[in-house]
């Protein structure tokens, strides 16, 4: 998939000053308010797993854009009955990762930050927090991530 990164950004993430503040495009302009889905890919296993990069605008008190920001979407799904949910899944775990959060991950897993922790925040289930970095013991390990600190692995822990 090509994706125009240049026009997207002169487009949807480039604002204009205007005499009330900030003013941007809307992401969606049929549905003020909701993501604009530039990209997703859909990987399955024993879950669902939907990956997308999306664009989000913070709107004034007059559902107008006054921010646009881009992120990357972490969409888990279950599979029933043989098939997986994906949208339908009244259940699925959304975690939305904003740029300056996908940064430290990139630091951390790079190994110029020692942690990096991630809320985790669904209505009706206690909150979670994902830990990355040398200090998360007893945690899950993605091999094919080399980091300086280990030059192996690096960890993720789910608290």
């Amino acid at each position: 998939m090509n994706l125009d990164f240049a026009g997207i950004h002169r487009d949807l993430l480039t604002g204009s000053s205007t005499p009330s503040g900030w003013a941007f495009k809307p992401a969606n302009p049929n549905r003020p308010g909701s993501d604009l889905y530039v990209a997703s890919h859909q990987i399955f296993s024993n879950h669902g797993l939907c990956v997308s990069l999306l664009i989000r605008n913070g709107l004034s008190p007059e559902r107008t854009p006054i921010s646009a920001t881009p992120l990357v979407s972490l969409a888990f799904s279950r599979k029933v009955d043989g098939a997986y949910l994906l949208a339908r899944d009244t259940s699925k775990i959304i975690i939305p990762i904003y740029l300056a959060e996908a940064i430290q991950l990139f630091a951390c897993l790079a190994g110029e930050m020692p942690t990096v922790l991630f809320d985790v925040v669904r209505p009706g289930v206690p909150q979670k927090h994902l830990r990355c970095g040398p200090a998360a013991d007893q945690a899950y390990r993605f091999p094919h991530v080399p980091t300086r600190w280990t030059q192996t692995h690096s960890r993720v822990e789910l608290m």
